[in-house]
């Protein structure tokens, strides 16, 4: 099958090794499964519990063309820590014909759980990120703090900002080079300049990004809206909240800001003018509408043509002024005959919660799927014990290696060619200990039968759940729903041994009347 790479790392104690490593992890699991690499997707210092991520994004753009069937990534983590986010991307490139494999996590697809699984690994990456993001800003808080009996702020990690490099203290330092080209953009916007102006100058100098990259509208926009260049250092500008069912990003109530706490590139009368033009230009442009939550998209099938059933609202009615929400069958629009017709989006979505509560969610079930999913989580430990005896092999070596060069230093070796070796090895055990803290924390994320029974007694009322819910529910669950005359929902895994009904391969066909609603809301 043809597939893409992504990898990512993020900036605490990882570095451009960490992406390596998963590249040639993946590429040995692609090697062995005759899987066509066709490209590389790679985010360098950047963190995975959100979604602002520019390969990450390409990727998902990419996804469309219909050029790649599997996303392989290293592992779960690697492609969100956000459980929603990953959820709401990995429907994207379903409903895009796409399939994402984390190829360091074999036992997810090896298992007949594993979708299951893997929606539950979701979870604790994300729990595992936000210890991890608490003790990160304990370090970052201290440098903090420090400005007020230095007057300025250490950088906290990740590249920092186009115009600035980080001394050997950790401070920041103006690059006169790139503060040439920044003084520049701020110059241009002032006198009316456009950003397609503003990059073919950029480009006809030769600059190009931290990351090597030509300036683009993205990149501009940032810079022309970061407070840094005029002196201003900000920290936890934004807090990601979920409202409305989905995620957004709001304005930190704990926002910290320092005046005067790195040098400023430009001047702050210059920065505010900028702000109220970009804020003005803001206001005139389009809004685009919210878009509406379809719990089931890229998951329904017509059974008269086989095509997807996609997610329509519209207002209609006599006056034009009531909205109609309904999943209506793509197959016309490929040229097909078929005369399915639309089906209300609440009733539909209903039924299927009910179904899945009657037939998966009760209390046998569930008995019978925690005892299945613990035994296909016990089952994978033996990879990770794998793992951290190969780590702390490397850290044993990595440790004495220093000693050396410590005793080196101590009995008189040079110092300039000794440091250099020594910060470079430190660096790669602060690394290898990061790993070896995330792979001990994968080893011990062996759940409890109860744990796991807890989780899936959520679905015993899933038709009360909130739309994030009830995704994530589906996602774990069901491989496809038919829809014709009748409602047939698919599951992700086998139950032969507990499902009357039984199924071919991996399917359980679950049969019930179609609520008769939906012939009078079609339109």
């Amino acid at each position: 099958m043809k597939a893409v790479i992504y990898a990512r790392y993020s900036s605490d104690n990882q570095r451009e090794e960490s992406v390596e490593a998963q590249i040639n992890a993946i590429e040995e699991y692609a090697n062995k499964n005759n899987h066509i690499i066709l490209k590389h997707y790679i985010d360098r210092e950047l963190t995975g519990t959100n979604d602002n991520r520019p390969s990450f994004q390409s990727m998902i753009k990419d996804s469309k063309t219909g050029l790649f069937d599997l996303v392989l990534i290293h592992k779960t983590d690697r492609f969100s820590r956000n459980k929603a986010d990953s959820a709401i991307y990995k429907r994207m490139l379903l409903e895009n014909g796409v399939k994402v494999i984390p190829v360091a996590e074999s036992f997810i697809s090896d298992s007949p759980f594993g979708v299951v699984m893997e929606g539950m690994l979701e979870g604790w990456a994300e729990y595992y990120s936000l210890n991890l993001s608490t003790e990160v800003k304990k370090g970052q808080n201290s440098n903090i703090r420090k400005f007020d009996t230095i007057g300025k702020v250490k950088h906290n990690g990740g590249k920092p900002p186009f115009g600035y490099v980080i001394d050997s203290e950790g401070y920041y330092v103006i690059d006169d080079h790139e503060a040439i080209a920044v003084r520049k953009i701020f110059d241009m916007y002032l006198n009316g300049y456009v950003y397609k102006d503003v990059m073919e100058w950029l480009d006809q100098l030769g600059y190009r990004t931290k990351y090597g990259k030509p300036f683009g509208k993205t990149s501009i926009h940032g810079i022309l809206h970061n407070p840094k260049y005029c002196g201003v250092y900000t920290y936890r500008n934004k807090k990601r909240v979920y409202v409305g069912g989905r995620y957004k990003d709001i304005e930190n109530p704990d926002k910290i800001v320092i005046d005067g706490g790195i040098p400023a590139i430009v001047s702050k009368e210059d920065f505010e003018r900028i702000q109220l033009i970009m804020a003005e230009n803001n206001k005139n442009s389009k809004r685009s509408a919210s878009k509406e939550i379809f719990i089931l998209s890229g998951k329904v099938f017509c059974s008269k043509c086989g095509s997807k059933l996609e997610s329509n609202s519209y207002m209609g009615g006599r006056d034009r002024k009531h909205q109609y929400r309904n999943y209506r069958c793509s197959g016309r629009k490929k040229g097909l005959e078929c005369d399915l017709k639309p089906y209300d989006k609440e009733t539909l979505e209903m039924d299927v919660c009910l179904q899945l509560e009657k037939d998966v969610f009760n209390d046998d079930q569930i008995d019978i799927l925690s005892k299945e999913i613990y035994e296909a989580f016990k089952k994978q430990s033996s990879t990770s014990v794998s793992t951290l005896k190969s780590y702390n092999t490397k850290k044993a070596s990595l440790e004495r290696q220093i000693e050396n060069l410590t005793t080196a230093l101590a009995n008189g070796a040079a110092f300039n060619s000794v440091y250099s070796k020594l910060s470079d090895l430190e660096h790669q055990k602060d690394m290898l200990e990061f790993e070896i803290k995330r792979e001990q924390y994968s080893s011990d994320r062996i759940m409890s039968l109860e744990s796991i029974r807890d989780i899936l007694l959520v679905g015993k009322d899933m038709h009360l759940k909130t739309d994030k819910e009830k995704t994530t529910l589906i996602n774990m669950f069901v491989e496809r729903i038919v829809l014709g005359d009748t409602l047939e929902v698919r599951l992700n895994f086998k139950p032969d041994r507990y499902m009357d009904s039984g199924g071919e391969g991996n399917r359980t066909p679950v049969r019930k009347p179609v609520h008769e609603s939906f012939s009078h809301q079609s339109h």
